[in-house]
């Protein structure tokens, strides 16, 4: 270590603390429990420092390679293999390729800080979450959500039945008629139900059930008005009180947090 001593944080503690045993502040006991060691092992510290001052406080194996360490020649050579076949790989892949097919086995943390030592590493970039949160709307009224849900409502031994549910984006407010079946029936009456309370919606966010759109509705080599004249009765409904229907792809694109809340809220009217 020639003339200069390093000493980590940890070390540079040990040594005041017992420095003050040395000088009778405190017992060994008590500089135990300040080095968090036991009676036995602050003894072993005590009769190093003691024998050896400051040195005696550093490990042993400080400078020292690990016994562990893979041996320099193997590194090269993986290192090497790794730019000659799997260049551009991730440490992960190329750790099941280099056992695979050259029986070198490490793991993939080793390799991966090999490669970033060697400067052969190149960061993958991370990929944006394709979903993305959807804020809710500003006003009452600007978006309903309408879905319905077909489930044993009052038991598993009762017949199925469809809990279709309306739902304010903004707000929450929601309302919910049961029937037998996600049918156009059911869903005319509860727009009416709600356009009777709540007024006429400016939009409406439903799926691609053919109760809510007609499936040429969504084809792109559909003329409008071919496509007008095999609209479903929801649509034309709709298109006579200006209610602008945004049609949802998947069920992620809608906001299931909000809507399962007022599902379970509309369920408890009907328990």
């Amino acid at each position: 270590m020639g003339d200069k001593l390093i000493m980590n944080k940890k070390e540079r503690e040990r040594k005041v603390i017992l420095s003050g045993y040395g000088e009778g502040r405190y017992t060994l006991i008590e500089a135990a429990e300040r080095m968090l060691v036991s009676y036995r092992q602050t003894k072993r510290i005590w009769s190093r420092y003691n024998k050896n001052n400051d040195i005696g406080l550093v490990h042993k194996s400080r400078g020292r390679s690990s016994t562990r360490a893979l041996d320099a020649g193997f590194k090269k050579t993986v290192l090497e293999l790794y730019q000659e076949k799997y260049n551009g790989f991730g440490a992960t892949f190329a750790v099941e390729k280099l056992a695979e097919d050259d029986n070198y086995t490490l793991s993939s943390e080793t390799l991966r800080q090999w490669l970033k030592s060697a400067n052969l590493w190149v960061p993958r970039r991370k990929r944006k979450s394709y979903r993305q949160y959807r804020e809710r709307r500003a006003c009452f009224g600007e978006l309903l959500q309408i879905d319905g849900s077909d489930h044993r409502w009052f038991g598993k031994d009762t017949e199925r039945c469809c809990l279709l549910d309306i739902v304010d984006d903004a707000t929450g407010k929601t309302f919910a008629l049961l029937d037998s079946g996600e049918t156009t029936l059911i869903l005319l009456k509860a727009l009416k139900r709600w356009v009777e309370l709540y007024g006429i919606p400016e939009s409406v966010y439903v799926d691609l059930k053919n109760v809510y759109v007609s499936p040429s509705g969504l084809k792109t080599n559909v003329d409008e008005a071919s496509r007008q004249e095999s609209w479903s009765v929801f649509e034309q409904v709709c298109k006579r009180l200006n209610i602008k229907i945004i049609k949802a792809y998947s069920p992620q694109a809608k906001d299931y947090v909000a809507y399962c809340t007022s599902i379970e809220q509309s369920a408890s009217i009907f328990a």
